[in-house]
């Protein structure tokens, strides 16, 4: 176990890696190291040598929007969605050993926060610390610096920043068979402009204009035409209102007159003498 090191005005205490047992760390004068885990591909964890330093946990505040209405005083406000929560921390990778390279384990902490070409993003994590546990995503590693350098120009400490995101998960195909008639959220309005329909709106968004009978389900209280201001809730593309398959809706055209007195007054007309102006 190394000694103390003084760092930035403090000094960390090696981790014993013994079982996790806070209160006894707690009691006894140490701390206990963080890891992260790619857990999309349960790789092995990540283990930092020290508890993090200048821990913040940042909960998700909530978000609201406002109106201004007439001869009021303060906006109308109402909520609109909330946010994740962050945690973020300074963390120091020390040389366990003269074969432990610490360029290595800097590069698979910077690994977790680039799009991985089979997921088709970057990776979902668990990062743990004492009793602490979360479900993340890896925003940023940054803020590196390099402490110490051995005799052969290997590192011997690595001191860096990281920043967590909180991944709430959430699965279209199961909302719809445990609640097939749950509401999907949607996120995207839109202001109406002069000239614009549900159908037009419909091929903007989605390239089908017939996609515009979804557009009326969705915002019963705008009534079946829209009005310039108004705000359009649009469903995102993989909604499975949106993914359905689209039926054109037939609307009957009036005739205005009787067919009958119509056709009646063509034929009286069909026999007279016509003036052609061409020559």
């Amino acid at each position: 176990m190394p000694g103390p090191v003084g760092n930035l005005g403090t000094f960390r205490f090696g981790a014993p890696r013994l079982p996790n047992i806070p209160i006894l760390g707690g009691l006894f004068g140490v701390t206990w190291p963080w890891s992260l885990q790619n857990i999309d591909t349960n790789a092995t964890p990540i283990v930092g040598d020290y508890f993090p330093e200048s821990m913040a946990y940042n909960p998700g505040a909530p978000k609201y929007s406002k109106a201004n209405s007439l001869n009021r005083e303060k906006p109308v406000t109402q909520y609109a969605h909330g946010e994740l929560d962050t945690i973020a921390f300074n963390a120091l990778f020390m040389a366990r050993h003269f074969l432990d390279n610490l360029e290595d384990r800097v590069n698979a902490l910077i690994e977790l926060t680039k799009r991985d070409d089979k997921l088709k993003r970057p990776p979902i994590c668990l990062f743990e610390v004492g009793g602490i546990a979360m479900q993340c995503v890896v925003l940023s590693v940054g803020g590196i610096k390099i402490s110490e350098v051995r005799n052969d120009g290997t590192l011997r400490s690595v001191e860096f920043g990281i920043v967590l995101q909180e991944f709430v998960p959430f699965d279209i195909l199961a909302l719809e068979q445990t609640n097939p008639t749950a509401l999907e959220p949607s996120t995207l309005y839109k202001k109406a402009k002069q000239g614009d329909t549900y159908e037009t709106m419909a091929k903007d968004e989605y390239g089908n204009a017939l996609k515009g009978v979804q557009l009326r389900e969705t915002n019963p209280t705008l009534g079946s035409e829209i009005e310039p201001g108004q705000e359009v809730r649009l469903l995102p593309a993989e909604n499975s209102n949106i993914r359905k398959a689209a039926a054109p809706v037939s609307v009957a055209i009036s005739k205005g007159r009787d067919s009958s007195n119509i056709q009646t007054l063509f034929n009286s007309r069909a026999n007279q003498t016509r003036i052609s102006y061409v020559r």
